[in-house]
């Protein structure tokens, strides 16, 4: 699993009709996502950390210029330029035919900023909801596993007495947690999270980032977590890669990415460090810096 996003790839917004378009943030430097990270997309609001979520997610057709390459099992998808209105994409390197959707459906799964479910269904139908969307292309799941994972993952999130329930009948943080428990439900290979904690007290949004972790850096897990998110502790303690988003001041686009501004946590020793090599000390710090300043 590997997602990477050539220098000079350039996100924003089609108008007009698709004619003319809004750039907004560019990836100055090479940026390399692969298999066992957890992203964390960080700055200030407004900055453009929905719009690479969105593009990368295949949620919209934000990929304005440049190259995004997506490669799962050997097989490489290039993302710029996806469309949505029906047309097929080459697969790269061979003649193959992929929609976004069919991506969408067998390898990405999503949390929302908002706690998305239906109110007349059950928190275990609501759950359950996901799985059923990929089992109509991908039936290699017995339904007696699937009842079985709901239980263990409702367990683990605090919600194995309300799987009964309606969302009406359970609290915002609850719901929430029904959120996540869909989505790591279902078999993927990338989960894209949109402020997963925004309204969940601190304890709570620790634990649920802690799980959801967990299931990424399994030691059998190839998967990706890519994750918009203000809050500087939970993503320093959680993540092992952050890209910072900061004002671009002499470029086409408002905002922009660069090497200094992409932190890696090395796996042994835990310590940060930028795209440049250098050590970062004290990575909260920097962080509050940039997201006062924007650059």
């Amino acid at each position: 699993m590997k997602y990477e996003i050539g220098s000079g790839t350039t996100f924003g917004y089609r108008k007009n009709n698709k004619r003319e378009n809004v750039k907004i943030i560019s990836f100055i430097d090479k940026t390399i996502i692969e298999g066992g990270d957890i992203v964390v997309l960080f700055g200030q609001s407004g900055i453009g950390k929905s719009t690479i979520l969105e593009g990368l997610g295949l949620m919209e057709d934000t990929i304005l210029e440049g190259s995004a390459i997506l490669t799962i099992n050997g097989d490489k998808y290039d993302l710029e330029g996806l469309v949505f209105d029906k047309v097929k994409k080459k697969r790269l390197g061979n003649d193959e035919v992929c929609l976004p959707e069919q991506i969408r459906r067998k390898y990405y799964s999503y949390i929302f900023q908002e706690a998305d479910v239906i109110e007349n269904l059950t928190c275990e139908q609501n759950i359950k909801m996901a799985n059923d969307f990929k089992l109509c292309e991908d039936n290699e799941n017995p339904a007696a596993d699937i009842e079985e994972r709901i239980k263990i993952l409702a367990k683990d999130f605090g919600l194995l007495e309300f799987l009964d329930h309606t969302p009406g009948e359970i609290s915002g943080g609850q719901k929430q947690r029904v959120v996540f428990t869909r989505a790591l439900l279902p078999h993927f290979e990338v989960l894209f999270a949109d402020e997963p904690t925004g309204d969940i007290d601190e304890y709570l949004s620790d634990s649920m980032m802690e799980k959801m972790a967990d299931k990424i850096t399994s030691d059998k897990s190839d998967k990706i977590a890519i994750i918009v998110s203000h809050k500087i502790d939970l993503s320093v303690k959680h993540a092992n890669k952050i890209i910072a988003i900061t004002k671009n001041s002499e470029g086409t686009t408002k905002s922009k990415i660069i090497a200094e501004h992409i932190y890696q946590k090395d796996k042994v020793t835990e310590i940060w460090s930028n795209g440049k090599g250098k050590t970062i000390n004290n990575l909260q710090e920097v962080l509050r810096k940039l997201l006062k300043e924007g650059n």
